[in-house]
């Protein structure tokens, strides 16, 4: 009985999972006969990827559904834990657990990254040339040192391949 008004997020999930798996239906097929937007089934489903403690949390009603997503994005499970019962204490919002997350994530991805060298502007000028008289992105890579380079020429279709080896004379 999933239309029961008082189911909890993951009493929910594990109807549309068992929906799912045991009818053989995709999520689309659950939204349109249940009512509900296909990306809230997915969401709702994609809670049962939390830890067992984490799923207990927001069955017992201390952490919600919306607090819970953003944790499905951290990889480490005993990070999930401990940012749950961290928000059930603390009583975060969700935009505050939100936050925590992104700082998290941004934290892990700051490794140091190497700086793409900037196009010479000449280069620049030479791929806007081209995308304005053959509508077709070019790429152009030139290595300042060395003198060599490399042109690659994005083609919509064969015609347009053509019209580029017509103009080089091929």
């Amino acid at each position: 009985n999933i239309q029961r008004e008082d189911l909890n997020p993951i009493e929910e999930a594990i109807a549309y999972k068992t929906l799912s798996e045991k009818l053989n239906l995709k999520i689309t097929d659950i939204s349109a006969r249940v009512g509900k937007n296909r990306s809230t089934i997915s969401n709702l489903i994609r809670l049962l990827q939390l830890p067992d403690s984490v799923q207990d949390l927001i069955k017992n009603g201390r952490i919600s559904e919306g607090h819970a997503r953003p944790l499905l994005s951290l990889a480490d499970r005993k990070k999930i834990e401990q940012l749950a019962y961290q928000i059930a204490e603390k009583g975060l919002t969700a935009r505050q657990v939100e936050d925590l997350v992104s700082n998290l994530t941004e934290e892990r991805s700051s490794a140091p990254e190497k700086k793409k060298p900037r196009k010479d502007v000449n280069i620049v000028e030479l791929e806007n040339k081209f995308r304005r008289k053959y509508s077709m992105k070019i790429e152009i890579g030139h290595n300042q040192s060395s003198g060599k380079g490399k042109m690659t020429i994005a083609y919509p279709n064969l015609e347009a391949m053509e019209k580029i080896l017509n103009a080089l004379g091929l």
